[in-house]
């Protein structure tokens, strides 16, 4: 046993409790104010596509190490079209740009990426086809599997416009039912696949997981006969009732039985949201899962059924991005300061920025990102990859040269 010379004197124990005290308590404080990580969504639609071939792929891994990008949101998955090596989904867009290059541009940016320190994260439009009619999953279902508001219509608009046209807003999308069994389980299949093929992806980032959302919206189908909602597929439907007794279509004005219904959506993106989350995790523990959401919490939660608050606090998502799409700096900032206190853990809120709208406007857009800078979320994510690609981004970011 050690002399009572080296035990510590009563003084010196107060201090070192003093001084752990001190230290917890200012860690947090600390934590909270670490650097954002600044992230770039990138598109594969139009003539910035970066997998195409090597050369885009490299230009884009230089201009996101140019800019201090250290996460990328990249899209391999679009109306039901792949552009990683699918045996799911259609995927004519990789093979045709793997016969261009001799290898998989998705898993070379991967590792080039890692290369650079910067994390990858596969972008999937989850629940719409876009406007591609000749899906795969289409063909295979017809549209049963697209979800239907109450009068009978797809988000889809096209060319058919009627006279609700004139009142209510369509995102002339093809969006599918998230209640629908069978585009669960095609969705579940989409991301396992992915998780798989690519172990060393950092993260799978579901874009268009929400019903349709387009303004004017209502708050809840009780409003039903002077708005539109959605949700109305007729396996979603037909589950309701079963489960209810309840008919969806009689419920107008009604508070109780509406509110069940709405309950009943939002626990079907949550619970396909769920379902994916577990089989990606499943093939990689370490995969991180992100949402793309909508930043305004009353059209997020009755409209599009984005309980995205929920996913965090229960874990089903390791962050989402607030789709703050806006030329209005200030209810930027208003609109992010709100959703950040949605969740139990505001670090896990990244602010989403709509630089394609602020192209020739690069002053607007600095003022964007350094109000969102301010706010200290998880992470700053520009979109997009395109629109910034002509901009001076010393103008915008510090740049790293």
């Amino acid at each position: 046993m050690p002399s009572r010379s080296f035990w510590p004197t009563q003084r010196l124990v107060r201090r070192l409790l003093i001084a752990g005290l001190l230290v917890a308590l200012v860690q947090p404080a600390f934590a909270e104010l670490q650097e954002p990580k600044k992230g770039l969504w990138i598109s594969v639609v139009g003539e910035k596509d970066v997998l195409r071939n090597l050369e885009a792929m490299e230009e884009a891994i230089h201009f996101a190490r140019k800019g201090g990008f250290t996460v990328l949101f990249v899209q391999v998955y679009r109306g039901d079209r792949a552009w990683f090596d699918s045996e799911i989904a259609d995927a004519s867009p990789y093979q045709k740009n793997r016969s261009r290059t001799g290898v998989d541009t998705f898993g070379r940016l991967i590792d080039r990426a890692h290369e650079a320190g910067i994390e990858v994260h596969a972008w999937i439009n989850a629940l719409t086809l876009s406007q591609n009619k000749d899906a795969p999953l289409l063909e295979k279902y017809g549209d049963a599997i697209l979800t239907k508001d109450q009068h009978g219509r797809s988000a889809f608009k096209g060319k058919a416009a009627d006279s609700l046209d004139r009142y209510y807003g369509r995102e002339d999308q093809l969006f599918m039912e998230p209640g629908d069994p069978r585009v669960r389980e095609h969705l579940v299949r989409i991301v396992g696949e992915l998780a798989a093929k690519y172990p060393a992806l950092d993260g799978i980032h579901f874009d268009y997981i929400r019903y349709p959302a387009d303004p004017p919206y209502i708050p809840g189908s009780r409003f039903n006969p002077v708005g539109l909602s959605y949700g109305y597929g007729e396996e979603n439907v037909e589950r309701f009732r079963k489960a209810t007794g309840l008919d969806p279509y009689q419920l107008d004005w009604k508070v109780h039985d509406s509110q069940l219904w709405d309950a009943w959506k939002r626990d079907q993106v949550t619970d396909l949201l769920r379902q994916a989350a577990q089989e990606a995790r499943r093939q990689n523990p370490a995969m991180q899962i992100s949402c793309a959401v909508l930043p305004a919490p009353d059209r997020a939660y009755h409209t599009a059924c984005q309980d995205w608050a929920r996913w965090i606090d229960e874990g089903i998502t390791d962050f989402v991005v607030l789709m703050n799409y806006s030329v209005d700096a200030r209810w930027v900032e208003l609109a992010s300061r709100s959703a950040m206190g949605l969740t139990r853990d505001p670090k896990k809120v990244s602010i989403g920025l709509g630089a394609f709208l602020l192209a020739k406007k690069p002053e607007l857009l600095k003022e964007e990102i350094q109000r969102s800078l301010d706010l200290h979320p998880r992470s700053v994510v520009l979109f997009d990859y395109a629109s910034l690609s002509e901009l001076p981004l010393k103008d915008l970011f510090e740049v790293s040269q």
